[in-house]
């Protein structure tokens, strides 16, 4: 079976580690296989179903175990289980798979867009925060700090192999964070 671009697009970024973490690994994942599933023209079930169970094992080959996108992929996967069991047909599970993805990606948003608020306000004016590698979450507390007139420093360890560190610094660059 010949795997869509988007899937292959996602395995590639998830196995070099170019994301930005659990959060947006798991936003891109649903992404991906949404978009995927919308691009199927298949009116068979069983079709369907193969491709989007190739798609995930692949992403699950080279996923580290980060919980966001492994709970994200068991959302979507209940909707397969569900469409199999009631017999349902694949335009049926092409819907419920883009409602369910477009309810994961709000949650997660308003998730994170919480936590940063939470975070920001955790922050003092004049702080100096050390990271030991990169989050997205993180920036985002941090550029809200920013945001609310605080004025904050960050440093951070380069975090091998990977250099994760240095993407957090050209991060706090972009936002005006020494």
């Amino acid at each position: 079976m010949v795997q869509h671009s988007i899937i292959e697009t996602v395995v590639k970024r998830v196995h070099e580690d170019v994301i930005g973490g659990a959060a947006d690994t798991a936003l891109e994942i649903v992404d991906a296989i949404d978009r995927m599933v919308e691009d199927n023209k298949s009116t068979n079930l069983d079709e369907l179903v193969k491709e989007i169970e190739v798609a995930v094992d692949s992403i699950l080959g080279v996923l580290p175990s980060l919980a966001p996108p492994i709970n994200a992929l068991h959302i979507l996967m209940k909707q397969v289980d569900s469409a199999v069991e009631n017999d349902a047909g694949a335009n049926d599970l092409k819907a419920a798979i883009h409602l369910e993805a477009q309810k994961f990606k709000d949650f997660a948003e308003q998730a994170l867009e919480n936590v940063a608020q939470y975070g920001a306000e955790k922050i003092k004016d004049g702080d100096s925060i050390f990271m030991y590698s990169m989050s997205s979450t993180v920036w985002r507390i941090l550029k809200r700090a920013k945001d609310q007139g605080k004025s904050i420093r960050v440093s951070v360890t380069e975090s091998r192999p990977a250099n994760e560190g240095l993407w957090t610094v050209d991060k706090m660059a972009e936002y005006g964070i020494p």
